[in-house]
């Protein structure tokens, strides 16, 4: 039985912790869901995500700066990375997109397209208030409006969002501890004997 495919959506152009916590918390969940990875083009977490055997789609997103070639180029790449997204999720029969980013709007306009059959999850790891607040309540006004949930990873970041219906508190996992090879230790080495004196 195929599993149902989420779309995560990450603006991360490195390994962040944004996309570290998002890789623990899909990985215990691929015997459930199929995940695929989206990032922008020429992304560094690209190499990692592929070693954790996801499969990674670029697309060329653009940030809000205040450089003005990105304020104008924003709107026209929004509507296009949207319409990108959205034919992505028809190919790949994608039935979830996994916003992992507050500030990421590809998924509202890819949802718009779908007629809203595309369900849009949005994550929030960040505290809002700390935002510029025109831009934070715009966006958290399209998360409690257009997004299918909202997940906050703190009860600070969840009171931002007031009593909104959809918004709901998961806290990051903690992630596994790393391995590392045991040391080796020289057959010759001298043991050392401590005895205690009271």
């Amino acid at each position: 039985m195929k599993k149902p495919l989420i779309l995560v959506v990450d603006n991360s152009r490195a390994v962040t912790g944004a996309l570290n916590a998002m890789r623990h918390a899909t990985g215990p969940l691929r015997e459930q869901f199929a995940f695929e990875y989206v990032v922008p083009t020429g992304s560094t977490a690209r190499a990692v995500l592929e070693q954790d055997g996801y499969v990674v789609h670029e697309l060329p997103f653009v940030e809000i700066s205040r450089r003005k070639g990105d304020l104008l180029r924003y709107g026209p790449m929004l509507l296009l990375n949207g319409w990108r997204l959205y034919r992505l999720a028809r190919q790949r029969s994608a039935q979830v997109i996994h916003l992992n980013d507050f500030y990421n709007l590809t998924g509202y306009v890819a949802k718009a397209l779908s007629l809203g059959r595309l369900r849009v999850i949005t994550h929030v790891r960040f505290l809002p208030q700390s935002l510029m607040q025109p831009l934070a309540r715009t966006w958290r006004w399209l998360g409690e409006r257009y997004a299918d949930r909202v997940i906050c990873v703190s009860e600070a970041v969840r009171r931002y969002f007031g009593g909104a219906a959809n918004v709901q508190v998961v806290f990051d996992p903690i992630p596994g501890a790393e391995r590392y090879p045991a040391p080796v230790v020289p057959a010759s080495r001298p043991t050392i004997r401590c005895s205690s004196s009271t």
